[in-house]
């Protein structure tokens, strides 16, 4: 099963995600926990992820649509040597990771949501590898409150240099992610909408029941 999280940063996705995993590898499963950006340094793309770092430091020295195709590139490889992989080859049971496409629909905000979602099929990582698409079985969103995002950003003691979240206003992005969301075609995975703000022992267990469910139904 592949299960993606998505939300703003500072809403607990680590957190989540690291609970999921414990939970799902005490029942003896077989997990895979990945993230985007990939980290491709040694795989002799062109070094992606360095870039993506770079032009997240200024993003003045790129423009919208090459750094919208540095992502999805870095995608693409992501997808074809990690994803394929673990859910084919590997024969992981479960595959988690923190952002996927609707981060880079989210995160290119020179454009709506709508543009930037139609761009994405038309054009992105997952059009380019059709004959091979492997489909999220479940996205994870997480919301939270501006003002909580805020509080728990200023709380951090690390910072993230490979996430755009740096650059762009949370709330921007948080209200992206919900425009996204609402117009979600009921012919893609199923989304769980989870209130970050709870603990995150019920979160984890709303993600096992839905796990179990989506589980029922293949």
């Amino acid at each position: 099963m592949f299960i993606v999280v998505e939300g703003a940063d500072g809403v607990g996705k680590t957190t989540l995600i690291s609970k999921l995993v414990k939970k799902l590898i005490k029942q003896k499963a077989n997990v895979l926990q990945t993230q985007e950006p990939y980290d491709d340094t040694d795989m002799g793309h062109g070094n992606t992820y360095r870039q993506i770092q770079t032009v997240l430091k200024d993003l003045s020295i790129i423009t919208p649509l090459s750094r919208w195709r540095l992502f999805t590139n870095n995608q693409s490889i992501h997808f074809s040597e990690v994803l394929t992989e673990a859910l084919e080859a590997l024969n992981c049971d479960y595959v988690i990771c923190d952002r996927f496409v609707p981060s880079t629909v989210v995160y290119y905000t020179e454009l709506s949501v709508k543009e930037a979602l139609e761009n994405e099929l038309k054009h992105g990582a997952l059009w380019h590898n059709k004959p091979a698409i492997m489909a999220p079985d479940l996205y994870i969103h997480m919301t939270l409150s501006t003002e909580a995002t805020s509080q728990r950003l200023k709380k951090r003691k690390r910072t993230n240099p490979g996430i755009v979240d740096a650059v762009v206003d949370p709330t921007v992005i948080s209200e992206r992610y919900r425009e996204l969301f609402r117009q979600w075609p009921i012919t893609y995975p199923p989304v769980l909408s989870l209130d970050a703000s709870r603990s995150v022992h019920v979160l984890t267990q709303e993600c096992l029941e839905a796990i179990k469910i989506i589980e029922m139904k293949k």
